[in-house]
Formats: structure tokens, C-alpha cells, sequence
């Protein structure tokens, strides 16, 4: 190895390094954002080739990150009748609302939501007030056999049905 490939090795090291306390200073940063999820570095070794004898020519270290969205988060009380958790899997579908049907779906895990003057819920303004949907319950309380088609999603209307949107334990 060259006196510059040592050196380009361990400045890559440090950039890689340098990327890392980015990543970790996001997570400190946000820990309170809700819904915010931290994320994890990666780093990955380059080989830039092999020589005669088959050792390899390192070529420095490169950093990545890899964000942690399935990992279940910290759940909280808020005090908050319109905020909802997920303990699990899955996702909250939020989107604008056209005639009663999702446009452009987003997928969330933040449960903080409010209600609009026409009793949807929706998240709150300085995140897009985005309709949150779901799926019509069947007379037995179930969810409906069509779960998995995002077409048969309705906004949720709190004034829909009064007194039936208890609180589950």
C-alpha cells in the first residue's frame, strides 16, 4: 500500500466516523419529535482490489445509515381523547380526501391526530392535515374480509357514529 492509500484510508475512516456522530446527534436531537424513529450506523469496508498474493488493497470505509420505521416506539400518555398508538405491528393510512376516497396514501406510526370542523381526523396542520383512514367494522365488530385492499378505506368520521368511538384498553 502507498503512503497515499494510508492516507485516504484513514481519512475515510474519519468521514465515516464523522457521518456516524451525524447520525447520533440526529437521534438525540429528535428524541422528542413524536413518531420520530432513531436510526443505526452502518459501515462497510471498500476493497479497491487484490494483488498477486490474493491480500487485499484496502480502500478505506464507507458509513451508512439505516433507519429503525418497523421497531416498535416508546408509547405514551398524552391526555389527548384523539390520539391513538399502535402496539405492533402496523401503520396508520392518512392522505387528502377527494369525494370520500384516499388520494396519495401515506403511511405513519405518529398517532397524534385531531378533529376537523367536519369531524374527521386528521393530523395536525404543521404535518400536512392528512385524513386518517380505515376500515368499516361488520356488524360483529370485525374487521372486513377486504382488509387488504386500500380502495375499501373510509375517512374516519367521529361524528359518524356518536358514543360508539370508546376508548379501547
Amino acid at each position: 500500500m502507498s503512503v497515499f492509500g494510508s492516507i485516504f484510508t484513514g481519512v475515510s475512516g474519519l468521514n465515516a466516523q464523522s457521518q456516524s456522530l451525524t447520525i447520533i446527534s440526529n437521534n438525540i436531537a429528535n428524541n422528542q419529535t413524536p413518531g420520530f424513529k432513531r436510526s443505526v450506523a452502518t459501515f462497510a469496508n471498500l476493497v479497491t482490489g487484490t494483488n498477486t498474493q490474493s491480500i487485499l488493497q484496502p480502500g478505506g470505509v464507507r458509513a451508512g445509515s439505516i433507519g429503525t420505521v418497523n421497531q416498535q416506539g416508546l408509547l405514551q400518555q398524552t391526555g389527548r381523547e384523539e390520539d391513538i398508538a399502535i402496539l405492533g405491528e402496523g401503520m396508520f393510512v392518512v392522505g387528502q380526501n377527494e369525494n370520500n376516497t384516499i388520494q396519495f396514501p401515506f403511511y405513519t406510526r405518529a398517532g397524534r391526530f385531531e378533529e376537523s370542523e367536519a369531524g374527521f381526523l386528521q393530523t395536525p396542520a404543521e404535518l400536512g392535515s392528512q385524513i386518517l383512514y380505515g376500515w368499516r367494522l361488520d356488524e360483529n365488530g370485525e374487521i372486513p374480509t377486504n382488509f387488504d385492499n386500500l380502495a375499501s378505506l373510509e375517512p374516519v368520521n367521529l361524528n359518524f357514529l356518536p358514543g360508539f368511538n370508546q376508548a379501547t384498553s
